[in-house]
């Protein structure tokens, strides 16, 4: 079995719950057209005969014309929606069923909960004044399970990060969605700021969008 064989038998059950399938994923038809949009994506290990299901929100500006950007990902456990990848997120082609009726349990319950602009919002500023990762604020591990993941990806322990402009960016767009526009000014010129100079063209984009922010009463 192969990928294009799980969404053929999936289609149906998908389209049923408000998902079309286009550009290589199932989108759910209420959000196609918002600036956060949830999808549903499939990954075939390349090793074995398993599969990934990819739980997704992802984020387009208002103010610009561009790309979709990943804002969470989510991978499908049988207990749930996790970011943390572990051995359980890898389903046989037997499980795939059980797949799919975890999927249609959890999947718009978690973007119910995790879709919201506030909520998303709450979290950036939490990894931007706490200077964490955002996937360690959207699902925070003890410290053994901290110390066990940095010896799985043979990472040191590292408790203060730099916050990449990507963060700064995506908390504008949700400021503005969730109705600050202060803050959404605010976080775009921190995101102005924390471009190298290499990166004209998102230089470009923040001071688009810094222009349009400040034209808005």
């Amino acid at each position: 079995m192969g990928k294009a064989d799980v969404v053929k038998k999936w289609k149906p059950e998908l389209k049923a719950m408000g998902f079309v399938y286009r550009d290589n994923m199932f989108q759910f038809g209420e959000t196609i057209d918002q600036c956060l949009q949830f999808t549903i994506s499939i990954q075939r290990n390349l090793h074995s005969d398993t599969y990934m299901i990819h739980v997704a929100i992802l984020i387009k500006t208002p103010f610009l014309e561009g790309s979709r950007q990943v804002l969470v990902s989510g991978k499908l456990r049988p207990n749930g929606v996790y970011l943390h990848v572990l051995n359980e997120n890898w389903w046989p082609s037997e499980s795939l069923p059980e797949a799919l009726a975890a999927l249609k349990r959890y999947a718009l319950p978690w973007f119910r909960e995790w879709g919201e602009p506030v909520f998303l919002v709450e979290k950036h500023e939490v990894a931007i004044c706490q200077r964490k990762y955002l996937f360690e604020v959207f699902e925070p591990l003890t410290s053994e399970q901290h110390e066990a993941f940095a010896r799985l990806w043979n990472r040191p322990v590292v408790n203060e990060i730099r916050i990449p402009p990507s963060v700064f960016f995506h908390a504008s767009i949700l400021h503005y969605l969730a109705g600050n526009r202060e803050m959404a000014i605010v976080r775009t010129k921190d995101w102005l700021a924390h471009l190298g100079p290499s990166e004209e063209r998102e230089r470009e984009q923040a001071r688009a969008q810094l222009n349009s922010l400040e034209r808005i009463h």
